[in-house]
């Protein structure tokens, strides 16, 4: 995707500038999507020293299962709190059946010693490991949260993955592709220009352009990778009368 800084400049015939615009990378559903919560019950940890037994005791009877990303145990937000650190007793979903919540009715006598913990209270834990540093950041304030970056997708997130010669090639290609639509509109069909590049070498391999009035599937995109396959000797239509759509060797 390509958003331009400044409105007021155009690209003007194969002149680029390569400051007017910014590529962004068109994200997945997982890595755009926003944080998905679910119910936990937390309670606060009244004595700092039980923290270590806790959460071992915790783990045994409780895992949190598919949530290795969460960190069990948080500092206390609220400043001036008596006690120091919350931890995640367990999701809702997995808590026993009970009239009345309490600390006794969610742990055992003989699973947890909870005589260092308080009365749960409910909280909102990220059900998913972030993916971008936007949903990090958005799932952090929530609950503690590990992340494991991908240095590559921040880069691109910052409009700043493709180098001035590399979006000058860019701009080059997608003048191509204006190019081709030009024609195919002057031939009736829509104003849909396209190119397939090879990412090696960086040359075009073929050119195409909107041709569905000769048939339904020959939309740019077809048309180009059909002439990618009669560039390698195959190939299932012929598009000789519309000279802009070709192949390159």
């Amino acid at each position: 995707m390509f958003k331009r800084r400044d409105v007021t400049k155009r690209w003007k015939g194969s002149e680029c500038d390569t400051d007017s615009w910014v590529a962004y990378p068109v994200l997945s559903d997982e890595q755009s999507q926003d944080v998905e919560l679910i119910e936990a019950f937390a309670a606060p940890v009244l004595n700092k020293k039980e923290t270590s037994r806790l959460v071992r005791e915790l783990n045994i009877l409780y895992p949190l299962n598919g949530l290795q990303h969460i960190k069990r145990v948080r500092a206390c937000k609220e400043k001036g709190s008596p006690h120091p650190l919350e931890v995640l007793v367990c999701l809702i979903g997995d808590a026993p059946d009970m009239k009345v919540t309490s600390i006794d009715s969610l742990l055992p006598p003989d699973g947890v010693r909870h005589d260092g913990l308080g009365e749960p209270f409910v909280v909102k834990v990220p059900a998913r490991p972030p993916l971008t540093r936007t949903q990090f950041e958005l799932a952090s304030k929530h609950w503690p949260t590990s992340f494991h970056e991908d240095k590559q997708v921040t880069v691109a997130l910052r409009g700043e993955l493709f180098s001035p010669p590399q979006k000058a090639t860019m701009h080059m290609h997608m003048m191509t592709a204006l190019t081709a639509a030009k024609a195919g509109k002057k031939m009736g069909m829509e104003a849909v220009g396209a190119v397939v590049v090879n990412p090696a070498t960086e040359r075009i391999i073929a050119v195409g352009h909107d041709c569905r009035g000769d048939n339904p599937l020959h939309h740019a995109v077809m048309v180009c990778i059909d002439l990618v396959a009669r560039s390698q000797g195959g190939g299932c239509y012929s598009f000789d009368r519309y000279p802009a759509c070709r192949w390159i060797s």
